[in-house]
């Protein structure tokens, strides 16, 4: 059975992302079927710090269009710590300031 949203949001906090994505899986199109686009960043950012930098990309783009106002910022957040993870630390500033331009 998958974890419901606080119960995600509550491992997250606590930084136990392997345990998340051994719930959940890898595979972007599994978390894009949950109806709660928040765990899906939830998810993403534990895909950010596992190391399935692609996957938690294409969870993040796929909720990025239709986010506005603090979860868009959420995104944002995310395509900056998979840039600097990248070593693309230019766009990794600039995801990081628009970030923070969206959240306030």
């Amino acid at each position: 059975m998958a974890l419901d949203t606080k119960t995600t949001s509550s491992l997250a906090r606590l930084g136990r992302y392997r345990d998340i994505v051994r719930e959940f899986g890898s595979d972007p199109s599994k978390v894009a079927t949950l109806p709660n686009p928040d765990q899906q960043l939830i998810i993403a950012h534990a895909l950010t710090f596992t190391g399935h930098y692609d996957a938690a990309q294409r969870v993040v783009l796929a909720n990025r269009e239709s986010a506005s106002g603090s979860r868009r910022s959420k995104c944002e957040f995310i395509l900056g710590i998979l840039a600097r993870k990248r070593g693309n630390f230019e766009t990794a500033l600039q995801q990081f300031q628009l970030a923070k331009r969206l959240a306030h």
